[in-house]
């Protein structure tokens, strides 16, 4: 078992003297800043977890740590969803055909790193799960800022799944309208150079959507704040 064995001041067990100097290196920091920041120290849940799977007959660290600690993290709250939170999606169609796999969503509230005086007001965020049939753990999670707009999951699946978009332009505005070639330093200089990239990048898309069979798409007068529903 992944215990101790305590004698007076020492103790006995696995791992107790390969990592002795980092268990008391973690115990210092901690004390340190309980003592300089008590309030943060008071408002976070600390646990430290000792590897011993390099001593002999030691139990395997994972399973140990799953055991302890699972229940914690973003793995344990995939699990703790009901079937029917899961949903078939498919965020788009590629050359291999139909991008489609299992996801579900719940909602989290970050921690922060307490850098500043004071902490920023905690506020609950969508944490879309993908998890693929036939696979032993979920794969992919992302954190959606959204505050009180509405969340469809196809939506945020979509949304996160459009990092291969994001690249393709990338690439775009770099290759093919210069967002690379400005070389000044001076921020009055590149900002306009970006601003103009940009627009000019906008303007070509929107040709291009213009230019599809059966499609069409003009600029609103009176754009909204946000646009789109739940899905």
């Amino acid at each position: 078992d992944f215990r101790w064995q305590p004698d007076g001041d020492r103790i006995y067990g696995p791992g107790t003297n390969d990592i002795k100097g980092g268990t008391v290196m973690i115990w210092l920091v901690l004390a340190a800043l309980q003592a300089q920041a008590p309030e943060l120290f008071a408002d976070l849940t600390w646990r430290v977890c000792l590897n011993s799977s390099e001593e002999v007959f030691s139990p395997d660290f994972g399973e140990v740590c799953r055991a302890r600690c699972d229940r914690h993290t973003l793995a344990a709250l995939a699990r703790s969803l009901p079937s029917s939170a899961w949903q078939a999606v498919t965020w788009r169609t590629g050359a291999k055909g139909p991008q489609r796999s299992r996801f579900a969503k719940g909602k989290v509230w970050a921690a922060h790193g307490g850098k500043a005086q004071r902490q920023p007001e905690r506020v609950a965020a969508w944490l879309p799960i993908e998890w693929a049939p036939g696979v032993p753990a979920p794969g992919d999670y992302w954190r959606a800022d959204w505050g009180a707009q509405p969340a469809g999951l196809r939506r945020l699946v979509r949304i996160a799944r459009s990092r291969w978009r994001v690249g393709l332009d990338d690439r775009e505005l770099q290759a093919e309208l210069g967002l690379d070639r400005y070389e000044g330093r001076p921020w009055l200089g590149w900002h306009p150079h970006v601003t103009l990239v940009s627009l000019a990048f906008a303007f070509r898309r929107q040709e291009q959507v213009r230019a599809k069979k059966n499609f069409w798409c003009d600029a609103a007068a009176n754009p909204p704040r946000f646009a789109g529903g739940a899905d």
